[in-house]
C-alpha cells in the first residue's frame, strides 16, 4: 500500500512538531533553571562580590528576606530615631549590639538598622549617648540580615532598653512602627553574617531530572504521533 503522505498529514504534523517544540523549549529550559538553584556552591561568594543596591529594592512590605539576598550588600538613606535604640545581648558570643528603627526617605516604613557591637559597658554608654542624640540623617552601607527567631520572655523579665534577638515581630510590638523584615548591619559592626545555603539543593535537582523526563516524555509523544499519521496512510 502507499505511504506517501497528504498536504493535511504534513499540515497536521507540521503543527504537532511546532507545539511539541514550544513545550519541549519550555521543558528544557526550566529543567536548566531548577539544575542551576540545585548547585549554589559558589553563590555566597556572588552575593558578598555583588554591587550595592538600595534596600528597598531587595525589601518588600509583608514579605521576608529572600534567602539568597542574605549577606547582600545595601544603601540605606533615611532618619534614625536615636530615642527609639535598643540593646540586644541575648547571643552566644559576649557582645551586644545597638539597633535603631530607620525611617526611610521615600516612604513611610522603616528598617531595622545594627549600628554597633561593643561590650555590655560600653554598649550601655554609648546607648545613653544615642538617645540623648536624638534623630538624625544618615546614608549608610551595610549587609542584609534576616531577622532572628526568638521565643518571646514573661514581659516582667524583658528590660525596657534590651531585646534578646532581632525579633522583627517584637520590634514592631516596642516600636510601635511598620517594619520592612529583617535588618541592615552597618559596614563595621563585626557581628557574623548569615550567608545564603550553599551546596547542593536535592529537591531542585529533583525538579530539573523531573522537566527534563517530561521533554523526553514530549520527544516520545511526537516520534509516536508522527509513526500513527504513518500507519493511518498505509490502511
Amino acid at each position: 500500500m502507499s505511504t506517501n503522505l497528504t498536504r493535511s498529514d504534513w499540515a497536521r504534523i507540521v503543527i504537532a512538531s511546532v507545539l511539541a517544540l514550544a513545550a519541549l523549549a519550555v521543558a528544557s529550559g526550566l529543567g536548566l533553571w531548577q539544575y542551576s538553584r540545585a548547585h549554589r556552591d559558589d553563590i555566597t561568594k556572588q552575593v558578598l562580590s555583588a554591587p550595592a543596591v538600595p534596600v528597598q529594592s531587595l525589601l518588600k512590605p509583608a514579605a521576608y528576606v529572600s534567602e539568597f539576598d542574605f549577606a547582600r550588600e545595601v544603601t540605606v538613606s533615611g532618619t534614625l530615631d536615636g530615642a527609639r535604640t535598643l540593646m540586644s545581648c541575648g547571643r552566644a558570643y559576649d557582645k551586644c549590639i545597638l539597633l535603631s528603627p530607620l525611617a526611610l526617605r521615600d516612604g513611610s516604613l522603616s528598617v531595622v538598622l545594627v549600628t554597633d557591637m561593643c561590650d555590655r559597658v560600653d554598649c550601655a554608654k554609648r546607648l545613653a549617648e544615642v538617645r540623648a542624640f536624638g534623630s538624625q540623617d544618615m546614608d549608610v552601607k551595610g549587609r542584609l540580615q534576616p531577622a532572628e527567631v526568638m521565643v518571646r520572655p514573661p514581659a516582667m523579665l524583658t528590660p525596657a532598653d534590651d531585646i534578646p534577638y532581632i525579633s522583627t515581630n517584637e520590634l514592631v510590638m516596642r516600636w510601635q512602627l511598620p517594619l520592612l523584615d529583617g535588618f541592615v548591619m552597618k559596614d563595621g559592626v563585626g557581628m557574623t553574617l548569615v550567608t545564603p545555603p550553599s551546596g547542593i539543593s536535592w529537591r531542585n535537582l529533583m525538579y530539573a531530572w523531573q522537566w527534563w523526563a517530561f521533554a523526553a516524555f514530549i520527544v516520545f509523544l511526537l516520534t509516536r504521533y508522527i509513526l500513527d499519521v504513518r500507519a493511518e496512510r498505509k490502511q
